[in-house]
């Protein structure tokens, strides 16, 4: 079996992994990216055309994590020439979700925001049944998630470092002197090893490191068209009342996304079923009816993807021994790409530490004991 070697080597090819690999070469690390996949896959997390970037939230922790990684976005358009957002504004209402709160967490931040009472703001968006207050936030948009891994990819390869397509890990362990992965056809020895595995994450670590307790569903979304034709106008929206979380984009030709979020069947990823929930179409189509008076409740297309979540909707990042865990999840992982690949290069050259909003992980007695 072949031996190679690496500075750092990164398990898992989406979004996350992918922005890690990005900001290690750029900083002139040696890096090699393992996908079980091939390039665009739709098996995991990363995959369609869109996702929504929000500032917004109730606790301005969260709203300056947003800033942050919105100032990172913009950096990632120009290192790699590509334009990946879309600015759409946002609006936020329910009797589940604090307007109020999120307004005063923006204001402390000195984030613009504007609350609006249910009239004013149906006058402005009359294809919305606003449900009490709305909160407008301006810089909310759609960041386009193929276009973003592929323009990473694309940009890791040009800065040195190497992706390698079809090639699963089968198995990560800590040595004394770094880490260690393996794969059908080599042997790789890393300083550092960054597992970015999503889904994946439990069933490859799980005899290695102790994890926080991660939860794979299976989430579904619509494309809907609007009565008057402008399906990429439409602001983000997320919406949430006692049993019901919803959030909603204009995504331009593929008309108008809206699903149900957090609502999915548990599963993992070797039983997965990719078919959409029909009894969960109909759920959005009622609610579009209700509630999105400016759109068809009719069906242009639907599919599903994977969510990992963690307790208290945090993100697990963590570095443990030789090896750092990054699972950026609980649906709210994508709108901080850039900066997610920041934290994990951070933690793999030992620059930076857990963040606060970070759930912890560890080496198993075990295998520290292995490691002296």
């Amino acid at each position: 079996m072949r031996q190679d070697s690496t500075g750092v080597a990164i398990v898992g090819g989406g979004a996350a992994g992918a922005a890690t690999a990005w900001v290690l070469a750029r900083r002139g690390v040696s890096v090699t990216l393992f996908e079980q996949h091939a390039p665009g896959h739709p098996h995991g997390s990363s995959h369609g055309s869109s996702r929504a970037v929000r500032v917004a939230h109730p606790d301005p922790a969260w709203v300056r994590t947003a800033q942050r990684s919105l100032q990172r976005w913009r950096a990632l358009e120009e290192d790699t020439g590509t334009a990946l957002l879309a600015t759409l504004g946002g609006l936020d209402h329910g009797s589940a979700r604090d307007v109020h709160a999120i307004a005063q967490a923006l204001a402390e931040v000195g984030v613009s925001g504007e609350l609006l009472e249910p009239e004013a703001a149906a006058e402005r968006w009359p294809g919305v049944v606003p449900d009490g207050p709305v909160l407008h936030q301006g810089d909310a948009g759609r960041a386009d998630a193929d276009a973003t891994v592929a323009a990473l990819h694309r940009r890791v390869g040009e800065l040195g470092g190497e992706v390698r397509w079809h090639t699963p890990v089968q198995r990560v362990r800590p040595q004394a002197d770094g880490a260690r992965i393996e794969t059908a056809e080599a042997v790789v020895h890393a300083q550092r090893v960054v597992v970015t595995a999503g889904a994946w994450t439990a069933s490859l670590l799980g005899d290695v490191v102790a994890l926080p307790p991660l939860a794979v569903t299976q989430e579904q979304f619509a494309h809907l068209p609007a009565h008057d034709g402008d399906d990429g106008a439409w602001p983000v929206l997320v919406h949430k009342r006692p049993g019901l979380q919803i959030y909603g984009m204009g995504v331009g030709a593929e008309g108008v996304k809206i699903g149900e979020h957090m609502a999915g069947a548990a599963t993992s990823p070797q039983r997965r079923d990719a078919r959409v929930d029909p009894d969960g179409l109909e759920r959005v189509r009622a609610y579009v009816q209700r509630w999105l008076p400016g759109l068809e409740p009719r069906m242009l297309s639907a599919t599903t993807c994977l969510y990992t979540s963690a307790p208290q909707d945090r993100w697990v990042a963590d570095r443990a021994g030789p090896l750092v865990v990054i699972s950026a999840c609980s649906g709210q992982g994508f709108k901080h790409v850039p900066l997610v690949g920041e934290i994990a290069a951070d933690l793999a050259e030992g620059r930076g530490e857990r963040p606060d909003h970070a759930l912890p992980v560890s080496l198993l007695p075990q295998v520290s004991a292995e490691l002296g």
